[in-house]
């Protein structure tokens, strides 16, 4: 990888950042799942059927592979720009905690904007042949 240019400090944030990124999503989908408003019984849990468990791992998954993706996205914006400290790094491997905890709203902020983007394009396109065919 040294003959592209990256750095032993670049290789380690392109690894490290998409994990520590599911760890943040494995932390934000464990907030959604668990309440914290009571302690648990051993009467609360639940046991799934294979439909249940099948949905919640495909649920589980597609929130992980959201994370893994924003974190490596996070880790390529950073590539070739940081100073190699170990503060610098500690703060990077923080922040992509954060990133892999936000990442489903994220993606899903992201397609609201665009789908606002283009509908109001299409808005502005359809009057126009509208006239036209009248």
């Amino acid at each position: 990888m040294e003959s592209f240019g990256f750095s032993n400090h670049d290789i380690a944030l392109l690894l490290f950042c998409p994990i520590f990124s599911v760890i943040g999503g494995i932390t934000h989908a464990y907030v959604l799942w668990a309440d914290y408003s009571t302690l648990p019984d051993k009467d609360s849990f639940v046991v799934a059927n294979h439909k249940e468990a099948s949905f919640r791992i495909a649920w589980l998954f597609g929130r992980l592979l959201l994370s893994f993706i924003a974190g490596l996205v996070f880790s390529l914006s950073l590539v070739g720009s940081l100073t190699s400290t170990p503060a610098t790094t500690a703060r990077i491997f923080a922040l992509s905690i954060l990133v892999g905890y936000v990442a489903p709203k994220f993606w899903i902020t992201q397609e609201a904007i665009i789908s606002e983007i283009v509908e109001s394009k299409l808005k502005k396109l359809l009057p126009e042949e509208k006239k036209e065919q009248a």
